[in-house]
């Protein structure tokens, strides 16, 4: 919102998340000045130089062409100057309350989303039967054959709008997994200041619900703006038909941690890792938690044999729980405990761990990897997926979120925060006689993911 006060604050958080998209929130309502002066938009403003302060003040001005939708054009194309000027490459539009939607001002949109470029735009809908849903849904309808016309993506389904101002976390979870039984590619939900409060109090009050993070199209994001969080996606980031099975396996969890998983999907790569591990043989998971990564791993390839330990037992009865409901010959998966934090004894074909490693002291860290090196078999791999240092933002995020879980929430076991760098850990294990890649996969996630994939010799080690 390049209106908004801490747009200058904002920036160089921005500049300092590589690979995270930036969307224009185009603004000719609200409390905040515009950019351009009132001579040059003298039919936007009024006698004081203010923008109309609602879509309900505008709209009739605009309907009566009472607006110069030239002064529109000017003051939307001064205010993408003016992230341009920063640095940043805009990757979709949308507006402030939704009023790029609306006659006029929708062909003025779609014309500045082409002359700059911008490969994508933001589409609320309503499925109200109610008259401002029905007015939202046709608007949107005539929307969608504008910028499909020009070219533009948009999102295939959306929620939040209808929900707005009551939505709790029922209304949260039952509009996530409405958008989640949909055929829609890329889908969005919206939540405004009083959602997130909601989602945070029941967090505190359940001991089980995260932050939600942020991003933007085209890629599967999420993003915080002023006022409202938009959360644009396949599912944030759409499961894909692995993910959506292993989600059916929790269907009598409870809402909140069913939501803790549908979050823990978004946040993570877990198909990237899946993609690392062997499609057979025997896989251990190291810290499964909830078991979701473990269950995705089994259920993608059924010749693997897939174990996941963990020391929280309260999360392990919840995966076991979850196995049990898996169809006879579906899926090889199974859970334990492992209340001394031993690895079990292999041979193991892979072994991963994914956001372990932070929670527990440095010194740990090496003897833990130590410990799963020796228990690999000759040719297997370590896959390790680690919130590295870098970028320092994205970093900042996930320790923020971490303190949340340990700390606070306590839906996460671990009394030390420690995050060493993937390239220590890296050269360790380089060390011990391991071939060894490291690659970020963080583009389109709030957290600075990095992927290690350590493989051992086909010969034993000496």
């Amino acid at each position: 919102l390049a209106l908004a006060p801490a747009f200058a604050t904002t920036v160089p958080w921005l500049r300092d998340l590589d690979g995270i998209g930036v969307g224009a929130h185009l603004a000719v309502v609200g409390e905040d000045p515009p950019l351009l002066t009132a001579r040059e938009i003298p039919t936007l403003v009024d006698a004081r130089g203010y923008l109309p302060v609602s879509w309900r003040r505008l709209l009739p001005l605009v309907a009566a062409r009472r607006v110069d939708l030239a002064d529109v054009e000017r003051e939307w194309t001064a205010q993408l100057d003016a992230i341009a000027a920063e640095g940043l490459v805009v990757d979709h539009l949308d507006s402030h309350q939704h009023v790029h939607v609306f006659p006029g001002l929708c062909d003025v949109a779609i014309r500045l989303a082409r002359a700059r470029s911008v490969p994508a735009v933001r589409l609320t809908r309503s499925a109200s039967h109610g008259p401002v849903g029905q007015v939202m849904r046709r608007l949107g309808l005539r929307f969608a054959r504008r910028a499909a016309a020009a070219g533009l993506a948009f999102p295939d389904d959306a929620a939040g709008l209808d929900e707005a101002g009551r939505l709790d976390e029922a209304a949260a979870l039952g509009a996530l997994e409405r958008l989640a039984r949909t055929d829609a590619a890329v889908v969005e939900l919206s939540l405004g200041r009083r959602a997130r409060r909601a989602v945070r109090a029941v967090g505190a009050r359940r001991h089980r619900t995260p932050r939600l993070h942020a991003g933007h199209l085209p890629q599967p994001r999420c993003s915080i703006g002023p006022g409202t969080t938009h959360m644009i996606a396949q599912l944030f980031r759409r499961p894909d038909r692995t993910a959506r099975r292993a989600f059916a396996l929790y269907a009598a969890a409870s809402r909140g941690d069913r939501l803790h998983l549908r979050v823990r999907w978004a946040t993570c790569p877990i198909p990237a890792i899946d993609a690392e591990v062997p499609t057979r043989g025997r896989v251990l998971e190291v810290g499964c938690g909830h078991g979701l990564v473990t269950a995705y791993m089994a259920l993608t390839c059924r010749a693997r044999s897939v174990v996941g330990v963990d020391i929280d037992e309260r999360k392990l009865v919840l995966a076991r729980a979850a196995a049990k409901n898996l169809e006879p010959g579906e899926a090889s998966l199974e859970f334990a405990s492992s209340n001394d934090g031993a690895v079990p004894a292999g041979p193991w074909d892979a072994i991963v761990i994914v956001d372990v490693l932070y929670l527990i002291d440095p010194d740990l860290e090496l003897a833990l990897l130590d410990a799963c090196v020796a228990e690999l078999a000759p040719g297997g791999v370590l896959v390790v997926k680690e919130t590295d240092v870098v970028p320092r933002v994205k970093h900042a995020i996930a320790k923020a979120q971490e303190v949340l879980a340990t700390r606070v929430l306590r839906i996460t076991a671990g009394d030390t925060l420690s995050f060493t760098p993937i390239t220590e850990l890296a050269g360790h294990l380089a060390d011990t006689g391991l071939t060894v890649t490291v690659r970020r996969v963080d583009a389109g996630y709030p957290h600075p993911h990095s992927l290690l994939v350590a493989k051992r010799p086909d010969t034993a080690i000496h």
